[in-house]
């Protein structure tokens, strides 16, 4: 029964990955298209982790601190093995739509559970693998290499989703426990995830600082991560210090956290599935009623689902909260970098350019459109029966991604205009070069989506993460962003950076309004025959 349990697992997650492809929905061209777009992805993500551990790498590679390299290489992995599978754990393992199903059949729950975290596992282990393969390669590079130290390596990464696991188990178990004593389930993803990502970005502005502090202190700081972080501390000691005592130390550190998780987990599984959520009691009170216009209802309804969507909200809005964070930055911090200009020669004139090249990445990272059709799913019926042209329902998608991603860069702007030395030229094109990418985004996300629609989802994590249309909606927004900063760099040498970014507005103003036709004509065409 249990191998049972572990196959049908597997075999859910390929079909949420590759069910449309093996069912022949795609054409050829669509999915070498996308196995591009996912050997692209893969490659930014190699290259990225390659560069910052290859960086640490030269610095400590063949000295006495070379176990430096081992101890950021966990941390990193940690980080991105628990941030990739944070929103899918506790709807698998607690919210999970054929949980009910399951119970009613003569099955242990203990197998239900076991079957689940198996799943997670090597959800966890993907990620891993794409820290192990960028460490494994600057370690041959740049370090002192022993058999020994890269066998224990590799399992040493084998074993880090274990932990991590164990984390996300926990995490999820607290979310669901939280959500069963509440009448607001979302409120208990919004309290724990938010407290998360504060840890999380205060490790990333702090990286460098930490680093200089293990190079400077390695003994105190690696006593330090010995005492608060054991798992990651022995990670670095099996892998740089290759022995049975270690490496068994190591094994308790990352198996030990997990059984114990999974024991709180086995003993509260079913009570915590099984638990009716409190409804408030709707009272009627007799009052005029208030008619919506249907573009400012429908808009109104894309909004309570973003924001009623954990997973939907961090994903598609982690851009907004970027934007947010680097607006603040800017005008607690923005005079040091003004008082530094004299220093750096050149820099001063290139430094709107920079600021308009971070907040148009940071715009079209905020895809709302991107996976807002497949969202509706089974639903999408009842939407397409609405007396409303099809022309207002895909506007109002387009001015939810607009009213939520606007605001935010509008602020991020102000802040750099405020902050930084301009000319009123230069200080328009800041504000308005980021509210085109970002136009760009919410019409090509929707765009993407008309072309590659997924209704078979089971889990809504499915759709906003693993999407086709996410994939492409994201690499098309960061081309564009690069394609204008290769123009610049290009045309900048030959005409002032005014010209250069009037042009590129100019440009940009054209693409999207070349997208806003498309959309009205043979988008909605296309939207009426989904």
């Amino acid at each position: 029964m249990l191998k049972a349990l572990l196959r049908t697992r597997a075999q859910a997650m390929a079909n949420s990955m590759f069910a449309r492809m093996r069912r022949g929905k795609a054409s050829k061209g669509r999915v070498v298209l996308f196995a591009l777009l996912a050997v692209y992805v893969v490659a930014c993500l190699l290259f990225s982790f390659g560069s910052i551990l290859y960086g640490i790498a030269q610095s400590v590679g063949g000295t006495e601190l070379q176990y430096l390299l081992f101890v950021f290489a966990g941390l990193i992995g940690l980080i991105l093995s628990v941030i990739g599978s944070l929103f899918t754990t506790e709807k698998q393992l607690f919210d999970a739509n054929d949980n009910n199903l399951l119970l009613s059949m003569p099955i242990p729950p203990w197998m239900i559970l076991f079957s689940r975290i198996g799943m997670l596992w090597g959800l966890n282990a993907l990620y891993m693998l794409l820290l192990m393969i960028p460490t494994l390669a600057v370690y041959l590079m740049c370090c002192t290499v022993s058999a020994s130290g890269i066998v224990v390596l590799c399992l040493g990464f084998v074993l880090l989703p274990t932990f991590s696991l164990a984390v996300d188990c926990a995490v999820g178990w607290l979310i669901a426990w939280i959500s069963s004593k509440l009448r607001v389930k979302n409120l208990a993803y919004y309290i724990v995830l938010l407290g998360f990502f504060a840890v999380y970005f205060w490790f990333i502005t702090r990286a460098n600082d930490i680093l200089a502090l293990l190079l400077q202190s390695g003994g105190a700081m690696l006593d330090a991560m010995r005492r608060f972080l054991p798992p990651v501390y022995w990670f670095a000691m099996a892998a740089e210090q290759p022995s049975p005592l270690s490496f068994l130390l190591y094994l308790l550190w990352t198996c030990l956290p997990m059984a114990l998780v999974y024991l709180l987990l086995s003993r509260t599984f079913l009570r915590i599935v099984t638990t009716s959520r409190g409804v408030k009691k709707a009272v009627y009170h007799e009052r005029a009623l208030k008619v919506t216009p249907p573009s400012r209802a429908l808009l109104g309804r894309e909004l309570r689902r973003f924001f009623s969507l954990p997973a939907y909200l961090f994903n598609a809005g982690f851009g907004v909260l970027l934007e947010i964070i680097c607006a603040v930055m800017l005008l607690l911090r923005g005079q040091a970098i003004v008082t530094l200009l004299p220093e750096l020669a050149g820099f001063e004139e290139l430094l709107p350019a920079l600021v308009i090249a971070a907040a148009s990445f940071l715009a079209v990272m905020t895809l709302l459109t991107a996976p807002s059709i497949s969202l509706e799913g089974r639903r999408l019926w009842i939407l397409r029966s609405l007396p409303v042209e099809s022309s207002t329902i895909l506007w109002s998608k387009v001015a939810a991604n607009l009213v939520v991603g606007l605001p935010p860069l509008v602020l991020l702007s102000v802040a750099a205009i405020l902050v930084l030395p301009m000319d009123a030229p230069m200080a328009f094109l800041v504000f308005l070069l980021p509210q085109l990418f970002q136009i760009f985004a919410a019409v090509f996300g929707l765009c993407a989506n008309l072309w590659m629609p997924r209704f078979d989802w089971v889990n809504e994590t499915v759709v906003v993460k693993q999407s086709g249309s996410v994939l492409l909606a994201m690499c098309g927004g960061m081309a564009l962003v690069l394609a204008g900063c290769i123009a610049y760099a290009l045309l900048g040498r030959v005409f002032s950076p005014i010209a250069v970014l009037s042009a590129i507005a100019a440009a940009l103003i054209l693409i999207d309004a070349g997208f806003f036709l498309y959309l009205l004509r043979t988008g909605v065409k296309t939207f009426d025959r989904l």
